[in-house]
């Protein structure tokens, strides 16, 4: 199985224009083909269950998980590690990346046991500027060997120390966006989080690379 999960927050976003472009991210997920299972994370599961039918989603391909407040990578792991096969391929992505792009179906091809992806964003036909130093999408398979990770997703720095922590647990560490379109979808600008959630944690930065299957 092929698991996209996400914090879906749409409807409790303060910006109506911003809150769209969460929704359109989710319509196109819901509409890859590659992609089994959308796992969304959401504070208000009547709503995020409307919001999925309103988009014309299969309400067969998406589960909705309980959180209180915004999720922590810690969270995400504990939870798919409970329902996750051996063979599984688990997606982590911020809820403004989507996987339509031709090349993201290649990404089961790629992933290993003992490998975890950190992946820098598209902005339309161009890398991410800060490609080395932003990720917004995190791959593993199976179970994520990953603990300690107790702080939130779209905070500063959370990305670099998602990616010391997973060298930590004896992951090979890689960023291949040079083989993977993942799009982001942040046209208003519109952000929730303050400097002061910057995560102070050692981390790393991720060289982009491009992995070939040999």
């Amino acid at each position: 199985m092929n698991r996209l999960i996400i914090d879906f927050w749409a409807q409790d976003c303060q910006s109506a224009a911003r809150a769209l472009e969460l929704r359109e991210c989710l319509r196109e997920n819901g509409n890859t083909a590659w992609l089994d299972q959308l796992l969304l994370f959401c504070r208000d599961t009547k709503a995020a269950k409307a919001a999925v039918q309103e988009l014309g989603l299969p309400e067969s391909k998406v589960c909705f998980v309980f959180a209180d407040n915004r999720i922590t990578y810690q969270q995400v792991f504990d939870h798919v590690n409970q329902v996750t096969q051996p063979k599984d391929v688990n997606i982590l992505a911020n809820s403004d990346i989507s996987f339509e792009h031709p090349s993201c179906a290649d990404i089961p091809k790629f992933i290993r046991p003992t490998v975890f992806f950190c992946l820098t964003r598209w902005n339309d036909t161009e890398l991410d500027p800060h490609m080395k130093s932003s990720q917004d999408t995190w791959v593993w398979q199976g179970k994520c060997r990953i603990t300690g990770a107790d702080f939130s997703m779209g905070v500063p720095r959370c990305d670099h120390v998602i990616a010391r922590r997973a060298m930590d647990a004896g992951y090979q560490v890689f960023n291949p966006a040079l083989n993977f379109v993942t799009r982001h979808h942040h046209k208003t600008g519109y952000r929730t989080y303050r400097t002061e959630d910057k995560v102070l944690d050692p981390g790393h930065y991720t060289d982009v690379v491009r992995l070939v299957i040999k």
